[in-house]
């Protein structure tokens, strides 16, 4: 329930705004540092000969991890996704087929017409 006068996504909005700020911010923070100490990118640790940024296997090995991890966490989050999907459209054929079973029901039952088909009428409205 959001107040009036306040969009209830708004508050979730600004939740995931200030978690994605404090995640990325002190990175930013960092590599502007770095940037700004070694303009040039003379740390030794980057530059020489046997540096990180000359050896491509690294790289490679870092982009075939990072790929796959991207890959399974899809492939993962969408079979989750259809799975959910199938649970609903089972759960509403449940509550229809329910329905349908009170609705017969009901119909055989000693009660007044009138309160009958007032019950169905509820019944169909609820489902």
């Amino acid at each position: 329930y959001a107040a009036p006068g306040h969009c209830a996504g708004q508050a979730a909005h600004q939740g995931v705004l200030v978690t994605s700020l404090a995640v990325g911010l002190p990175n930013a923070v960092f590599s502007a540092l770095l940037q700004g100490l070694y303009p040039d990118g003379s740390l030794s640790f980057f530059g020489e000969e046997g540096g990180i940024l000359k050896q491509t296997i690294i790289w490679s090995g870092f982009t075939f991890l990072l790929g796959f991890l991207v890959v399974f966490r899809s492939s993962h989050a969408y079979t989750r996704w259809w799975e959910a999907c199938t649970c609903c459209h089972r759960m509403k054929a449940e509550w229809f087929e329910a329905a349908a079973t009170l609705n017969a029901f009901v119909s055989h039952c000693g009660a007044e017409t009138s309160k009958v088909r007032y019950f169905k009428e509820v019944l169909v409205r609820l489902v």
